[in-house]
């Protein structure tokens, strides 16, 4: 058996804790065993205590029961509140053992600790996204310097000249040389050092008479934060890292600011590539920009900064190349390109490809939109594999009205999926006014019969939570089509049926608080914030939307189950709004 202060040292909230702090929780805790079929906390009460599953399961029956294993907590919510009632049974549905502490304890703990506070009023309020925000940054602040060391160090001996130094660190280009000698760490000669010898016109003299000896040093596993943290103190840039005493390697505090200032190797990129001459130089820059885009995902950055940066991205490759190609072909007619899709919304990560149309006066030459797809997909936009692009979506403005008017008046399941992908269309280039006329036609158009059906199309995709909490975790489910897909869609209604422009679907969420409430759009947002968020995680090491069990920590899976429940709430409420049960 694992002692309980090791086990509860690896299981947040109590990995956020101090060796003072877990120790006088320990030291109160108490340890109960529960028979199946026992009531742990019947409902109705204000829970006095919080408790953690060591083994066994336990039923939390109300309205959505759901099944808690060994390493969860409950209940959560009511922590930092002295009132609040929990609203559902606590069974044992088999023999369970639980780890016992006192609410006001915790409460004690977490007014002193505002990350352990942070965690309970996470789940209290449905902030998820924080608590993700919280742990992307534990993530990059707590990784070993290990991981910024990408090369193997350079030496000197303490003999060499100052001239001589210069020449290896010259050769090695590198701003710093450790000084070795006799089997141990004499000192380091960094470029500052340098100059102040240049400065006395002493290159000849031993580099040990510059050097800086009782070095300051990190072991290879110290986190970043801590060698952060000893350069400032010490007013030192350059950083020994050792192994066991041994040296390891060199760290700058340029290192350290490279993983603290995330942004600034994709902004050099965004100007490179305003600046590239030709297709040929801007796939170049393009392909650079998303495998620095999977650097920051993976250093965490949210769903939501790195999609606005990936829409800024992609928005200006777009004009780039229609402008290019609207020169070439010398167009003059007028017409309005629009992306759909996750492109239309803003929503694109990595795996983004083509969503697109146009919208004409007089129609364009099939040739100039064969080019433009085709220049898209060589820069690095995948053409769509489902033939959604503009060489084969180009009307009059005319033509896509009557379209438009076809597809509302006749809801065969065809016409809803076309309706479901073009009524997130946004403006990307050209006359703005074909677009605005489209809409407006839309919006005058469209009837209640038609959105009753889009609203039964919306909630087709069920997020899998059920009795026994996420249904198939084990196997793996697909985030994006029975998470994200199931807000999107449901959102999209809304959104056209209260005549709102915007296609972005947090924006849209933003306008619908009216229609929603405050607290159901606030739980929407956090909920498909933290959804988009692992995700894009996933994406990145897996290359594909499905998760399973086994991929995810403890932390992740509560929140999970959390924000699939707040989707199936949704799902009751898009149903009753719109009488689809009835359809």
């Amino acid at each position: 058996m694992i002692p309980p202060k090791e086990l509860l040292k690896k299981t947040p909230p109590f990995s956020y804790l101090t060796e003072d702090e877990i120790d006088e929780i320990i030291n109160s805790m108490e340890i109960n065993a529960f028979e199946e079929g026992e009531t742990i906390i019947p409902k109705n009460t204000v829970p006095g205590q919080i408790f953690y599953i060591y083994t066994g399961r336990v039923l939390i029956k109300n309205d959505h029961e759901e099944i808690l294993s060994s390493g969860e907590l409950f209940p959560i919510s009511t922590i930092m509140s002295e009132n609040d009632y929990f609203d559902a049974d606590a069974v044992a549905i088999e023999d369970t053992v639980c780890y016992i502490f006192e609410k006001q304890l915790i409460k004690k703990v977490a007014f002193k600790n505002s990350r352990f506070k942070k965690f309970f009023e996470v789940f209290r309020e449905k902030k998820f996204s924080e608590l993700a925000f919280d742990k992307a940054i534990e993530e990059v602040f707590l990784k070993p310097v290990s991981v910024l060391i990408s090369r193997p160090p350079v030496t000197c001996y303490p003999s060499y000249s100052v001239k001589d130094a210069a020449e290896v660190m010259l050769k090695n280009r590198v701003g710093s040389v450790v000084v070795t000698g006799g089997g141990k760490l004499s000192g380091i000669f960094t470029d500052t050092d340098l100059k102040r010898a240049v400065s006395q016109k002493d290159i000849d003299a031993p580099v040990s008479d510059y050097m800086t000896q009782n070095l300051i040093t990190s072991e290879i596993e110290d986190p970043v934060f801590e060698a952060y943290v000893k350069m400032m103190e010490n007013g030192i840039t350059h950083l020994v890292i050792t192994r066991n005493g041994n040296l390891e390697g060199v760290i700058s505090i340029k290192d350290i600011l490279s993983i603290f200032e995330p942004f600034a190797k994709i902004v050099r990129l965004y100007a490179e590539m305003r600046r590239a001459k030709d297709f040929a130089e801007m796939k170049e820059i393009f392909g650079e920009v998303k495998r620095e885009i999977k650097v920051l995902a993976l250093r965490g950055l949210s769903f939501k900064d790195l999609s606005r940066m990936i829409s800024s991205i992609y928005d200006w490759t777009y004009v780039k190349v229609l402008v290019e190609l609207s020169e070439e072909f010398s167009l003059k007619k007028s017409f309005s390109w629009i992306n759909m899709g996750s492109s239309g919304r803003r929503e694109q990560i990595i795996a983004t490809d083509q969503d697109n149309a146009v919208i004409t006066e007089n129609g364009l030459p099939e040739d100039f939109l064969e080019d433009v797809n085709d220049a898209l997909d060589y820069i690095g936009i995948p053409k769509c594999r489902a033939g959604y692009m503009a060489v084969k979506w180009h009307y009059t403005i005319d033509e896509w009205k009557k379209m438009f008017s076809e597809w509302f008046s006749n809801t065969t399941p065809k016409n809803l999926r076309l309706l479901t992908v073009f009524l997130d269309m946004r403006h990307m280039f050209g006359d703005k006014k074909l677009y605005d006329e489209l809409f407006d036609h839309i919006l005058e158009i469209k009837n209640k019969q038609t959105m009753r059906f889009l609203a039964l199309d919306a909630v087709a995709l069920e997020p899998p939570i059920g009795f026994f909490g996420i249904k198939d975790l084990e196997k793996g489910i697909d985030l994006k089509k029975h998470a994200i897909y199931p807000i999107v869609n449901a959102v999209r209604v809304f959104a056209i049926d209260n005549n709102i422009q915007e296609p972005n679907t947090l924006a849209r969420i933003s306008h619908l608080i009216d229609v929603f409430g405050e607290s159901r759009a606030e739980e929407l947002k956090e909920s498909f914030e933290y959804i988009q968020n692992l995700r894009l995680k996933h994406q990145i090491k897996s290359g594909d939307n499905v998760i399973k069990y086994d991929e995810l920590e403890k932390l992740d899976v509560a929140i999970l189950r959390e924000s699939l429940k707040i989707i199936k709430n949704f799902q009751k409420f898009v149903k009753s709004y719109y009488g689809v049960d009835r359809i």
